[in-house]
């Protein structure tokens, strides 16, 4: 896919999807972001930033962008927000 089609403002191709799990399995929740130049994606929990360590691991995969939570806790229950910025500008996806 050529980037220059989607150049400038970061653009959310697909988002995040809500769904339910279980106590104890993992979720992943991913999205698939454009952007020139390249856009840098914090990914966060009630307005919270998470960052990858522990039971929480981000992934970048080209333009795919994931989010994975393991071992769930009802803790994890809330609205998780993937934001993308760049020097053009900011998107963002719950």
């Amino acid at each position: 896919m050529d980037p220059n089609l989607f150049g400038g403002v970061p653009r959310f191709l697909t988002r995040p999807k809500a769904f339910s799990m279980c106590v104890g399995k993992d979720a992943t929740l991913s999205c698939t972001i454009m952007g020139s130049p390249t856009p840098l994606i914090t990914w966060e929990k009630d307005k919270l930033k998470l960052t990858s360590g522990g039971r929480f691991k981000t992934v970048e995969d080209g333009n795919v962008y994931r989010l994975t939570i393991y071992d769930l806790t009802l803790e994890d229950s809330g609205q998780y927000m993937c934001r993308a910025k760049n020097s053009v500008g900011e998107a963002y996806a719950a």
